[in-house]
């Protein structure tokens, strides 16, 4: 995948997926793009010159510079500065060694650098990783005929999507995984600390973290390993709040993949909302202090029966899907529930604790339930100060067949 930039009386502006690049103005150094990247945001860094592309060669490769090659393709900042051979060696000359740039400038042609020569590696050619939304500009041109074109940018964050436990013995333990860029990949342990760990757990809904592992205990994962470096205080409610280093180090391979065991989900309370009365709604639930919904997907009539359990009512009437009481915010704290209809909460009910890809808010679930609100179960469901005898009683008319729990 390529990103192409093309300077024109002083404006920018991005081009993606071009294999053929025009050059709009002159200059000693025509164009700066991205090659063989993960994605239109990463890549080797090559120049445009003399008509041909060529690389940037430099053993002290910096952050600093790369941030202005990633403001020089108007992209926000730069995620990592990197080299050996990173994004491959390239091909073509080296037309620019031993870069130095303070930072705050908008051209890698405002910085100081020599030009190229044989005397540089090939291990040593730059490559970065930008991050944040690309910005617009405003392109000015001059033409001397011919058509003239449109130019837009656009640009990909770098946020950390989503976290999940995989491999481990329970839903609570696993090889910690993180969603980059639509890929699961794993977390390199260099640097990983109690607190790192207990900033996923807290992200999945747990109290906190019991203990961190490291040495891949839970199996080597596969493909990418997205983040190293990870830096959390242990108050931030998501890995995407910490300080890390995206695409790893180096250094990194699966032995090192990084897991964790979390302590018990900490549900405190659920709610309906929006329904037409107290006994009906979108069904959320409260988990570390943040409200969230529940995703449709294997969502059934005993999974509804627990939940109207848990909020104090004897049994559940009626399921929604599909958002049915209107789209819901925030987290989707729960997807494929599948109680068997005699829990006392859904936790105790077999569930996934991160966002599937294919669940959103247009999939909240909803709840109809019916009896009288208990409030004296309701506050024992959710304190278990004391539990209460039940059994499941059937009612039936020629209309309809409740199940109902019945407090004796």
């Amino acid at each position: 995948m390529e990103s192409g930039y093309f300077k024109s009386e002083g404006f920018s502006c991005i081009l993606r997926n071009f294999k053929h690049f025009l050059v709009i103005t002159g200059g000693y150094f025509q164009g700066v793009r991205l090659v063989d990247g993960f994605s239109n945001f990463s890549g080797r860094v090559e120049v445009f010159r003399n008509g041909e592309w060529g690389t940037v060669c430099d053993p002290l490769w910096f952050q600093r510079d790369a941030k202005v090659v990633c403001r020089h393709l108007g992209f926000k900042n730069a995620i990592a500065a990197l080299k050996r051979e990173f994004f491959g060696q390239g091909s073509g000359p080296i037309w620019i060694v031993d870069v130095f740039c303070e930072g705050h400038e908008t051209s890698l042609l405002q910085c100081n650098y020599k030009h190229g020569g044989s005397d540089c590696d090939h291990i040593y050619v730059a490559g970065v990783v930008c991050t944040g939304s690309c910005l617009f500009y405003k392109v000015s041109y001059t033409s001397t005929g011919g058509k003239v074109l449109k130019f837009t940018s656009a640009g990909t964050g770098n946020k950390i999507d989503k976290v999940r436990l995989v491999d481990g013995s329970s839903n609570s333990s696993g090889r910690i995984e993180v969603l980059f860029d639509g890929e699961w990949g794993t977390v390199c342990q260099e640097e990983w600390t109690l607190a790192d760990a207990n900033v996923v757990c807290k992200q999945l809904g747990y109290q906190s973290v019991i203990v961190s592992f490291r040495n891949a205990l839970f199996g080597e994962g596969s493909g990418i390993i997205w983040m190293t470096n990870v830096h959390c205080t242990g108050n931030e409610m998501s890995l995407s709040g910490c300080n890390y280093t995206l695409f790893g180090n180096l250094g990194c391979s699966h032995h090192q993949d990084v897991g964790v065991l979390c302590g018990e989900m900490y549900l405190q309370e659920t709610r309906l909302v929006d329904g037409h009365s107290n006994d009906s709604g979108r069904l959320e639930v409260l988990i570390n202090d943040e409200w969230g919904t529940v995703c449709d997907e294997e969502w059934d009539m005993k999974d509804a029966t627990v939940a109207c359990r848990q909020l104090g009512f004897p049994a559940a009437i009626f399921t929604y899907s599909l958002a049915h009481f209107g789209e819901g915010f925030g987290r989707i704290w729960m997807s494929d529930v599948q109680c068997k209809g005699t829990e006392l909460s859904l936790l105790e009910c077999k569930h996934e604790r991160y966002q599937k890809p294919s669940c959103n808010h247009t999939g909240d679930v909803g709840v109809l339930c019916g009896g009288k609100e208990h409030n004296h179960l309701k506050k024992s469901f959710t304190t278990c100060h004391e539990i209460y005898k039940y059994q499941l009683c059937i009612k039936s008319n020629r209309y309809l067949t409740v199940t109902l729990l019945c407090i004796f």
